[in-house]
């Protein structure tokens, strides 16, 4: 399920930036080092398959497709993350939650 959006990981860094009020920057881990972290981080190597799959996935642009699942779900369009982040920004300032 999708927004009605596609964005990449620095459009979504620059959105966030925007409402947290603070500077958020992506970082693109390699699917080896992810591995390493969450290996060392006691994580099951079948956890750490099934995660590994899902980033090499989402790198190839697997996910990058905008469906329209969400609004034959609920009868509503999906919001995009602008809408989202503006509806939620004085809980993201206020704690820090980015």
């Amino acid at each position: 399920m999708t927004g009605p959006d596609s964005l990449t990981l620095d459009q979504l860094a620059d959105c966030l930036s925007a409402v947290a009020g603070a500077v958020v920057r992506p970082v693109e881990e390699t699917t080896e080092a992810a591995e390493a972290r969450l290996r060392n981080a006691g994580a099951s190597e079948q956890f750490i398959e099934y995660f590994s799959d899902i980033g090499r996935s989402i790198m190839k642009g697997d996910t990058a497709v905008v469906t329209d699942v969400v609004a034959r779900i609920t009868g509503h369009p999906p919001r995009n993350l602008n809408a989202f982040l503006a509806e939620h920004a004085l809980l993201l300032r206020r704690t820090g939650g980015i």
